[in-house]
């Protein structure tokens, strides 16, 4: 390796090294990329699992396991709000729910089942005649 070669190993390193600091520095700021998805998906992951955090870190205890919000995130409806209350139904499970649910196996998956099923109630009772 030549002179040249390794003056440019060093400064990629070096630009690499750099852009982790920055990274970890916005993240203890609590400051996420909104086009980089992965580290969308990270913070969201920090904010909405408290119970595993605490077992990362020695002795299971953490002080905070929420990622810092922003000063000006005062109204659930600012931008950049990584969660959405989802909706909730009560009473019974809808019949559609459970079409898609046959569906997602797949017929011929069901059918199979039931016929096996059927095979061991015919052999147990054969098998006591």
């Amino acid at each position: 390796m030549d002179q040249s070669e390794l003056q440019m190993e060093l400064i990629e390193e070096d630009e690499v090294a750099e852009k982790v600091e920055e990274v970890d520095e916005n993240e203890k700021k609590g400051l996420v990329d909104p086009s980089d998805p992965k580290e969308i998906e990270h913070a969201a992951s920090k904010t909405l699992s408290p119970s595993t955090a605490a077992n990362d870190t020695p002795g299971g205890t953490s002080s905070s396991t929420r990622a810092p919000s922003p000063a000006n995130a005062t109204d659930a409806s600012t931008k950049g709000k990584l969660v959405e209350e989802e909706q909730r139904q009560t009473g019974r499970v809808k019949f559609s729910v459970y079409s898609l649910y046959l569906r997602s196996a797949g017929y011929t998956t069901w059918l199979l089942i039931l016929l096996l099923i059927l095979a061991g109630r015919v052999f147990r009772v054969a098998d006591r005649w």
